[in-house]
């Protein structure tokens, strides 16, 4: 069975560095996410999430960003202008965005 949903509870992983909710069912995020600090790496490919990724710019120790998938998943995901906020992001993984 897939994963449909994160729970509200996973903001409390303060010492969470890698979190991949990639091919999955989720289709949105939990406001809890914003106070994942520490978190390093964040893989959420081919998935359905439909909000936008604001809540990046609080992700503060972002290195490492997946979001590769395509079709319906990258057409309503649109790279964000905070991105560039991202100081330590090292690696970005962003197929199917044409303005790249």
């Amino acid at each position: 069975m897939m994963i449909k949903r994160l729970p509200d509870s996973i903001g409390r992983l303060t010492n969470l560095v890698t979190l991949k909710i990639s091919f999955t069912l989720i289709t949105e995020l939990p406001n809890s996410i914003y106070g994942l600090r520490r978190l390093s790496s964040f893989n959420v490919s081919c998935n359905v999430i439909e909000e936008s990724p604001n809540f990046l710019v609080n992700l503060e120790s972002l290195r490492v960003f997946k979001l590769i998938g395509g079709g319906r998943f990258a057409a309503q995901w649109e790279l964000p202008s905070i991105i560039g906020r991202l100081r330590n992001l090292e690696e970005l993984y962003a197929d199917y965005f044409p303005e790249l």
